[in-house]
């Protein structure tokens, strides 16, 4: 069980939380299935997050479409028709989604969302976070499984100092990429710095519970460690 699978986030995201729940409930069967299915089962979970995320948020539609404004002055969006992305964005709230990746369905080709992801990278080393956040949040509504775009996300709020906001995104990344605990602790280090310390302390008591005594997550279960006994010193 992976930690957003753990986790009850809050009250607020409700529909995150079921999905999470049934994705947990799965979990329970994984044992019986083989490492090809369980990988799917696993990316189809992390898009359903994603989009569950998305359309939780009201704001979001906005800031995707400023996304879509910089990637279309910087004539980065000529080989697709930028009402497709709204089409898509519309039908986040509604049952028409396709199981396949909004990239896919648009047309984007690994190598167009390397270069979407170089553009928004450029604006973070100009320190404007604000829109790196945006192209980066676009990503990861074109393709949800791809952990260094949630990473780049969490990266960019946590400069613009929405420490909520980056703790999802990191959240979504260890999601993504299960194997790394340690961006479940970054996120823990977000709710910290956001005065969620309950919800910090809930990420921080499932990183020692799944960490056991896995020698690969020795050092990220001291970490949850010490930064937990910290709330008590």
């Amino acid at each position: 069980m992976t930690v957003m699978e753990a986790l009850q986030i809050n009250e607020v995201y409700d529909d995150i939380n079921q999905i999470a729940q049934d994705a947990a409930k799965e979990s329970i069967r994984d044992g019986k299935k083989s490492y090809a299915t369980r990988v799917k089962e696993q990316k189809k979970a992390a898009d359903a997050l994603r989009k569950a995320l998305v359309a939780s948020f009201d704001q979001y539609s906005a800031r995707m479409k400023h996304g879509i404004e910089l990637l279309s002055q910087a004539g980065l969006l000529t080989k697709i028709d930028p009402t497709k992305i709204t089409t898509f964005a519309a039908n986040l709230q509604s049952s028409r989604l396709s199981e396949a990746s909004v990239q896919d369905e648009i047309g984007l080709s690994d190598e167009d969302m390397l270069i979407i992801f170089e553009h928004g990278s450029e604006f973070f080393e100009r320190q404007e976070y604000e829109s790196a956040a945006d192209i980066f949040l676009l990503l990861t509504f074109f393709n949800g499984v791809v952990a260094p775009f949630w990473i780049s996300l969490g990266l960019a709020e946590e400069r613009k100092q929405d420490f909520n906001a980056a703790g999802i995104a990191f959240l979504m990344a260890s999601e993504v990429q299960e194997e790394d605990m340690s961006w479940a602790l970054r996120a823990a280090d977000c709710y910290m710095k956001a005065k969620n310390e309950n919800q910090a302390e809930k990420i921080l008591d499932i990183i020692i519970d799944e960490a056991g005594h896995d020698p690969k997550h020795i050092a990220v279960k001291q970490a949850a460690q010490e930064m937990k006994n910290k709330r008590y010193v």
